[in-house]
Order: structure tokens, then C-alpha cells, then sequence
């Protein structure tokens, strides 16, 4: 797999969650008229992007065990080789 499409779903992703809580940000800060809804936006912003993060940190870490997974692999390889 190439370094672009890692990356790219990646950097889309982040800028679509972007301009998602700027225009809802917006709207509640500026044409709502419940003020409530300020609250109940930030702890929903919040709450993703805490889940967000988890799933970043979950993938992290199970690239970092596949990568593990295959240097062993080589490493048993080599020993049944040899």
C-alpha cells in the first residue's frame, strides 16, 4: 500500500469533521435560537472526537503488531532455513 493512500483517507477524514463542527458550531452560535443547544453540541463534539481518537490509537497499535507479526515471521524463516 503507498504513503498516499494511508494518508489521504486520513487528511480527508480530518477535514471533513472540520468544516462539520465549524458550519454546525456556526449555525448553533449564530442563527439558533434554543442557547441550549451550544451545550449539547460540545459534548457530542466532544464525545466523538474521543472515539475518534480511539479508533486512531486502536489502528495504531494494530499496525504496529502487524508489523511485529511480520519481522517474526521473517525470523522464523530464516531459523528454518538455516
Amino acid at each position: 500500500m503507498s504513503y498516499l493512500s494511508e494518508v489521504l483517507p486520513a487528511y480527508v477524514a480530518r477535514t471533513v469533521i472540520f468544516v462539520f463542527v465549524v458550519v454546525t458550531f456556526t449555525y448553533l452560535l449564530f442563527v439558533s435560537e434554543v442557547p441550549h443547544l451550544v451545550y449539547l453540541f460540545a459534548s457530542y463534539t466532544i464525545i466523538w472526537l474521543a472515539i475518534f481518537a480511539y479508533v486512531v490509537s486502536l489502528s495504531r497499535k494494530q499496525k504496529r503488531l502487524e508489523q511485529e507479526i511480520e519481522t517474526l515471521r521473517n525470523l522464523l524463516e530464516a531459523l528454518k532455513s538455516t
